[in-house]
């Protein structure tokens, strides 16, 4: 068996303790920083490693280093929902900002890791003009604290008194989040470019999962659930589509972002 090292524990224990920690207390820990880039160099496969180093570059306000980080993690772990959320808070531009938000919503089916990024697209909804889709990430963050008996915080409530009553035609936001999410892919993986693969199957497995497969000419062959990338629904046998890969491994390339 591989155990993680000593050293890995020590510094994970030091990164919590600071966590719990408010700005005024915890000073200056550029040399936790320095620490985790040596545990970075040598363990460059430790993904866990790598986000809290970004995350302790975020709270240090070296924002722009820690996005870096981010764009590296959102093609290594691209499915997990606190990626986009915390790579969030390193940018500024408004629908980006909004359509990582969206991502990691849509992302992420356990409600209960939801809370607080709700109501950080909800801000970020309002800044936007969208008071209709704030207000309702507000109730979707209330209805599930209230239906746990957790207490409601004081800034979900400012924010329901932000965006005003509105009686909701649907169940979530889906619609903003389609619109907002390629902001957040093409921002993410703008240093990839696109590679053109034709449309030449589709097929129902017998879990009744939908699948199609797209190639260039014998170099890439991709399979894809369609579950994941809606905007394929429409395509049609023979077209050609726009994609952005990623290998992930010399076997295996990953569907990202596609475009028609």
């Amino acid at each position: 068996d591989t155990y993680k090292s000593l050293a890995l524990k020590a510094l994970k224990r030091a990164a919590d303790a600071l966590d719990g920690l408010n700005d005024d207390v915890a000073g200056d820990f550029t040399w936790l920083i320095d620490a985790y880039s040596t545990a970075v160099s040598i363990c460059p496969g430790d993904d866990w490693t790598i986000r809290t180093k970004a995350l302790l570059l975020h709270r240090a306000g070296r924002v722009s280093e820690a996005g870096d980080i981010y764009k590296d993690l959102a093609l290594r772990l691209g499915d997990k929902y606190y990626v986009w959320s915390e790579f969030a808070g390193c940018v500024s531009e408004l629908a980006v900002k909004i359509g990582m938000l969206c991502k990691a919503v849509l992302m992420e089916r356990n409600e209960d890791f939801l809370g607080l990024i709700r109501l950080d697209l909800a801000e970020e909804l309002l800044k936007q003009g969208k008071k209709e889709a704030a207000a309702l990430e507000v109730k979707l963050h209330k209805d599930h604290y209230s239906s746990k008996g957790w207490n409601i915080k004081q800034r979900a409530l400012d924010l329901e008194r932000a965006c005003g009553q509105f009686d909701f035609l649907g169940e979530d936001n889906r619609n903003i989040y389609y619109e907002y999410i390629p902001f957040a892919e093409e921002y993410a993986y703008s240093e990839i470019p696109y590679r053109d693969l034709v449309f030449v199957d589709e097929w129902t497995s017998q879990e009744g999962k939908k699948f199609q497969k797209y190639v260039d000419g014998g170099h890439a062959e991709v399979v894809i659930n369609i579950r994941k990338f809606p905007q394929l629904k429409k395509a049609k046998l023979g077209q050609i589509w726009s994609f952005k890969l990623h290998a992930a491994s010399l076997e295996k390339d990953i569907p990202l972002i596609v475009k028609r």
